[in-house]
């Protein structure tokens, strides 16, 4: 003899009639009122790819964009690097011309020869005197 479970014949007949009267209702349409349809699973697999092609290509844009400013930054460094090679050796040409003007033989030179002075007393450049 077999024996039957009463309640789990009431549970799978109450489960049928439930999925009996949800297809029911939705296949109704009443006026003024809109179906509500499920999205379809395709649809919602292209969406979430549309989705992450979208993100995908924004952190690209945005990567590029980076790489981008970071080339530009290098390219202003090393025209400064330039810049600043070039204004260290006319530093440097600059101060080899105030050290040469400024020596004091060249100064005592032209005192006497080209402005034709004579010092009260005579001076040697270069010797110490002690």
């Amino acid at each position: 003899m077999i024996a039957t479970n009463p309640i789990r014949e009431t549970t799978s007949s109450y489960k049928a009639q439930a999925k009996t009267s949800v297809r029911q209702g939705t296949e109704q349409i009443t006026p003024g009122k809109r179906q509500r349809v499920a999205a379809d699973p395709k649809t919602k697999d292209r969406l979430g790819l549309v989705l992450s092609l979208f993100f995908c290509a924004g952190i690209a844009i945005f990567v590029v964009a980076q790489y981008a400013s970071l080339i530009v930054t290098n390219y202003k460094v090393e025209r400064l690097k330039v810049t600043l090679s070039h204004e260290v050796a006319r530093e440097a040409a600059l101060q080899s011309t105030v050290y040469e003007l400024a020596s004091p033989t060249r100064i005592l030179h032209i005192a006497e020869q080209v402005l034709k002075m004579q010092p009260a007393t005579p001076v040697e450049v270069g010797t110490s005197s002690h």
